[in-house]
């Protein structure tokens, strides 16, 4: 088995050579945001590679069929609490892939190289099982990618079966515009994920700004394959990237584009937009905002760097540029699962924003080795003896927060906190912490516990004042 270290195309594929870049299927407990998932950077290594005269091929597990629906089947489970969790495979079966592979080989092309992108940890088995397959189908060798191998290199190595596994990024790939038509011969996707910002060279870790007029050629030409919704793919958009967020919005709305719409999801600080930016997201034919839970991690813990000003300002701030509050129109990320967290906190933020915003969404930490953030929690994990099979550390099961003291449940009742501070009547939530009079009956009915049969009536209050003994006549 080969290790290979920030790899360039060439360690990858020969000039000439047939190579099958796939996308691999999820197991996971669920999937959220499904429709949402694109492998931008195997379409970007896709896009080098074919510079470099390759004839490539792609198979993406999670494009979502014309349904919308990915097939889901059900492959093992997870025993948490005493409960048994099911732990699903999304996307085709890998025997599906691998009868992909035959059949192409039977219409005379066959890959030289097979290029696997894994980009979730916990979702490894997905990749062990179909390198498995795909084994059984071509002598062709298998290269493993991604986060999954990036962040867990020796297990990579002990457990996914690949012939040699990626360590970190292509650098020629990563500044590479994505090629959706590696898609052909099957339908292009409608949906097509952007990137505002890109690497530095040599320095891949540092990023700089993408040239707008690049951008909006992207976006141009990515529209004349039949793409209708963009989304924001960068990890993280904040106040310092306010100047470089501007020149592509003004580049995007000179473009003058109608039925197309543009999202973000969930990268976005509200630190960042201000009214001038607000009005530029709705110029550029945003859609939908989802801002991100600005986190700062420290020796010391935890911080959050936006502060409820700060949404205050951005909501009002988009509200005036005309997006709709309490809609599916803004939303904000709330970050949770970390160890020993107070849930009584979590679920005053969770009503706080939510009256602020308007909807809210739960994001489970994810433990991620090796990185700033997850360093915060390396010595603690190994207090608890390591648990760092990715399985196990599956952001959705909240094993940091479990390992603390925290149950299952706690979490459970936390999303279900969320869905009723979301719900909707004639497209719009309700404001719990509002001045309207069922607002106000409701706090007043939770402080005194009239929901509760089993309480203490309150003592009646006296109407007049007390009369002393009557007088015989």
């Amino acid at each position: 088995m080969e290790l290979l270290r920030d790899p360039s195309t060439i360690d990858l594929a020969q000039p000439g050579e047939r190579v099958m870049l796939i996308s691999t299927p999820a197991l996971d407990v669920r999937l959220p945001w499904a429709l949402w998932h694109q492998p931008v950077g195997l379409l970007q290594l896709g896009a080098a590679l074919r510079a470099r005269g390759c004839d490539v091929r792609l198979i993406d597990c999670l494009e979502p069929p014309p349904n919308g629906h990915l097939p889901r089947e059900r492959v093992a489970s997870l025993s948490v609490e005493g409960e048994s969790i099911g732990l699903w495979r999304f996307g085709p079966s890998p025997a599906k892939v691998a009868a992909c592979l035959r059949a192409w080989r039977k219409e005379g092309w066959q890959p030289d190289r097979i290029l696997l992108s894994c980009g979730i940890s916990t979702w490894w088995r997905g990749a062990s099982g179909l390198i498995a397959a795909l084994k059984t189908a071509t002598q062709a060798p298998v290269f493993l990618g991604g986060a999954y191998p990036t962040f867990y290199p020796e297990h990579a190595a002990t457990h996914a079966g690949a012939d040699a596994i990626a360590v970190g990024g292509v650098v020629e790939a990563q500044r590479a515009v994505p090629d959706l038509t590696l898609y052909r011969p099957g339908p292009l996707p409608r949906f097509a994920g952007i990137l505002l910002l890109a690497p530095t060279h040599p320095a891949i870790m540092a990023q700089q700004p993408r040239d707008p007029k690049e951008v909006a050629a992207e976006v141009e030409t990515k529209l004349a394959l039949g793409v209708t919704t963009f989304a924001l793919f960068d990890d993280f958009l904040g106040p310092e990237h306010h100047e470089a967020v501007a020149d592509v919005l003004r580049a995007i709305s000179n473009l003058g584009l109608a039925k197309v719409r543009f999202v973000t999801v969930g990268n976005v600080s509200p630190r960042l937009i201000d009214d001038g930016l607000a009005r530029l997201l709705r110029q550029a034919r945003f859609q939908q905002i989802h801002l991100h839970d600005d986190l700062e991690f420290t020796s010391r813990g935890i911080r959050r760097l936006s502060t409820d000003d700060d949404y205050a300002r951005c909501v009002r701030a988009l509200h005036r540029a005309g997006f709709r509050l309490r809609t599916e129109e803004v939303g904000a990320g709330v970050v949770v699962g970390f160890p020993g967290e107070g849930l009584a906190e979590v679920v005053d933020r969770l009503v706080r924003l939510a009256s602020t915003v308007g909807s809210i969404n739960l994001v489970p930490y994810q433990y991620t080795p090796g990185t700033p953030e997850g360093e915060t929690f390396e010595p603690w994990l190994a207090r608890h003896n390591g648990h760092l099979d990715p399985t196990t550390l599956n952001a959705q099961l909240y094993p940091l927060a479990r390992l603390s003291g925290g149950t299952l449940e706690d979490y459970r009742d936390l999303t279900r906190l969320a869905a009723l501070l979301n719900s909707k009547y004639r497209s719009r939530t309700f404001d719990f912490r509002g001045d309207s009079l069922a607002a106000r009956l409701l706090r007043a009915s939770l402080r005194e516990e009239l929901w509760n049969p089993f309480r203490q009536p309150l003592e009646p209050r006296a109407t007049h004042a007390p009369v002393g003994p009557m007088r015989r006549r």
